[in-house]
C-alpha cells in the first residue's frame, strides 16, 4: 500500500518538476510594440477633421434655428 503512495507521489511530482524546469529556462516573451504609421496617422487627422467639421455644421445650424426663431 505504501509503494503505491510513493509512486503515486512521484508520478504526480515529475510534471510538476518538467514545468517549473520549462519556466524557468524558457526565453522570454519579445513583445512588439507597433508604431503607428503614416497611413494611421493620416486616418486619425480625417477622423478628427470629420468630427470637427460635424461639430462646427452643427454650431452652425442651431445658429440658424436661434436666428430663425426670433425672426
Amino acid at each position: 500500500m505504501e509503494e503505491l503512495l510513493i509512486w503515486g507521489i512521484v508520478a504526480t511530482a515529475i510534471p510538476a518538476i518538467a514545468y517549473l524546469l520549462h519556466r524557468m529556462f524558457k526565453k522570454p516573451e519579445v513583445k512588439v510594440i507597433r508604431t503607428p504609421t503614416q497611413a494611421d496617422e493620416d486616418y486619425f487627422l480625417e477622423v478628427r477633421m470629420d468630427s470637427f467639421k460635424a461639430e462646427i455644421q452643427a454650431k452652425v445650424e442651431r445658429a440658424r434655428r436661434e436666428k430663425e426663431g426670433k425672426s
